[in-house]
């Protein structure tokens, strides 16, 4: 064998196996869902339930209601719900400030 054939070879197996073997495979891409879709300033808080897994229920501009637990992707900036408290939801989003919702009282007009 000479030694152009070896670096050949050194070479497929380099390019065949770059990625770690024993690493996670990446996460396929998960299409955004549509709280994730809305801006969280557009979306109006609608109601609450309490109980051993509290939810949020939250109103689009379209006027569809949405289910909201801790941890629920929202808003295209990478948000997630925070924290579900009496009255209101938290909303974390990346390197800024937490966005809380008040729950409206009925017959108040949507942002």
């Amino acid at each position: 064998m000479t030694r152009s054939a070896v670096v050949l070879c050194a070479g497929l197996v380099t390019s065949a196996y770059a990625r770690d073997p024993f690493a996670a495979p990446p996460a396929p891409a998960r299409p955004a869902t549509p709280l994730e879709q809305v801006a969280v300033d557009r979306l109006r808080l609608v109601g609450l339930v309490y109980g051993p897994v509290p939810r949020a229920l939250l109103e689009d501009d379209a006027g569809s209601v949405h289910r909201a637990t801790v941890g629920t992707p929202m808003g295209p900036r990478g948000g997630a719900v925070a924290a579900i408290e009496p009255g209101r939801l938290r909303v974390r989003e990346p390197g800024g400030d937490d966005i809380v919702l008040v729950l409206a009282s009925p017959g108040a007009p949507a942002p």
